[in-house]
């Protein structure tokens, strides 16, 4: 028997065993009442003016042509939503695999990237030499949009835009600027000086975070960048790194209200998934029991300013960590519950796997989730995939085997409840 939540399963093992896999975002979403499981399949819409798209946790439908200044897609969740167009791209026809869809040359040597992650639209905008200087999004219909914040009401929000280094290490922060134009807002950013070939602009479409979906987060050491919060980074930084004296810490906390109390726990295995290798170092990484109600914050590799959560310096909007970095003995229990050897040259790509030793659900948490970090600090850094990340098979997940008891009798409607999550 296999139950489905909205952000776990559970495996019956037979004997009383059973395997709970948490994951931090949503694996299922509900539809007439009944969850099931996210597949971020792109597919027939019938939508005529959209013919492309999904109807999950979130609604996105696309036109697979970029045709002259028509909205090329649409997205909505809740009682919100939007339709974007592109302003002064090529007239070019998309390629679609799997979830995602890109576009050669939308604008004259940038090619540009759609991927549905059911909480986020990754937008990508990959650069050759003789990229445009800025780029412009005409947002044409929409229900619940603030100007000011982004925001679509409770329900999603659009991200300012990133430039991606291609090897990891010096992203570049950039700003919207909102203007109206023929009673529609448009959305401008614009490059700094400079041939970008190679890099890539984040543009992203987010859902916002609520109560059941799991949080997590990097602390930036870096001296001028010790007041970034990186709650929507699609990385989690851990170690030091090699070209900078920049040491970094991952805060993460998964929802375990669905495991139950009484659980006796046979193994748990917290699992990272490798992205970049900034190392020189062999170094243990250690997963340490938060005492801090930290909150993750909604700014990537920018300054939190103002505050929206956990930095370098503080844990929430207001208060500062004892220690800086959040490993100070108030902040954070100083014994691990579980560490891994990175070697100097790990694999990329491929999950790394941290075996914890608490028996009990007690013993796995505090209530503040956890904070990893390397022993030493220094040329030591990977970078893994984060809950933000869009590839949702790349986030960070936590696999719970153990005994516990499970309500009996189990009539048809229990099975339903347990099934279904309600």
């Amino acid at each position: 028997m296999a139950q489905l939540g909205r952000n776990y399963e559970i495996e019956d093992l037979g004997g009383g065993r059973f395997k709970h896999t948490q994951h931090l975002k949503p694996i299922a979403y509900e539809k007439n009442g009944v969850l099931k499981r996210i597949t971020n399949v792109l597919g027939a819409s019938g939508d005529a003016a959209f013919p492309t798209g999904m109807d999950e946790l979130c609604q996105f439908r696309l036109d697979t042509a970029i045709a002259g200044k028509s909205p090329l897609m649409y997205f909505g969740k809740g009682q919100s939503r939007v339709t974007l167009a592109l302003i002064g791209a090529n007239n070019v026809s998309g390629v679609v695999t799997g979830n995602s869809v890109k576009f050669p040359n939308a604008w004259d040597n940038a090619d540009y990237r759609l991927t549905m992650a059911n909480h986020r639209l990754q937008k990508d905008i990959f650069f050759r030499t003789g990229h445009p200087r800025s780029l412009a999004f005409r947002i044409d219909e929409h229900v619940g949009f603030d100007p000011k914040t982004l925001e679509f009401g409770n329900d999603f929000r659009i991200l300012q835009p990133v430039l991606h280094d291609p090897k990891g290490l010096a992203d570049v922060p950039l700003k919207w600027v909102v203007t109206q134009s023929g009673g529609k807002w448009i959305l401008t950013v614009v490059l700094p000086a400079g041939d970008w070939a190679g890099w890539m602009l984040d543009p992203t479409l987010t859902l916002q975070p609520d109560a059941t979906d799991g949080i997590d987060t990097w602390l930036d050491g870096y001296s001028t960048e010790q007041n970034y919060n990186n709650g929507v980074n699609t990385g989690l930084w851990i170690g030091d790194n090699l070209s900078y004296v920049q040491p970094a810490r991952t805060l993460i906390k998964f929802n375990l209200s669905a495991l139950p109390s009484d659980a006796i726990i046979s193994s748990a295995t917290f699992s990272l998934y490798a992205t970049v290798d900034v190392s020189a170092n062999a170094r243990t990484f250690r997963v340490f029991r938060q005492k801090r109600a930290w909150v993750e914050g909604t700014r990537t590799s920018v300054e939190d300013n103002p505050a929206t959560g956990a930095t370098w310096g503080r844990y929430d909007t207001t208060n500062n960590w004892q220690t800086a970095g959040g490993f100070g003995a108030n902040d954070c229990e100083q014994t691990d519950i579980g560490s891994r050897n990175f070697t100097a040259t790990e694999t990329l790509d491929e999950f790394k796997n941290f075996a914890l030793t608490p028996t009990t659900k007690a013993g796995l948490d505090l209530g503040n989730g956890w904070l990893i970090k390397a022993d030493t600090e220094l040329d030591d850094l990977y970078v893994f995939a984060s809950s933000d990340h869009a590839t949702a098979a790349y986030r960070p997940k936590l696999v719970v085997v153990g005994t516990w008891t499970v309500p009996a009798p189990v009539g048809p409607r229990m099975m339903q409840k347990l099934r279904f999550g309600f």
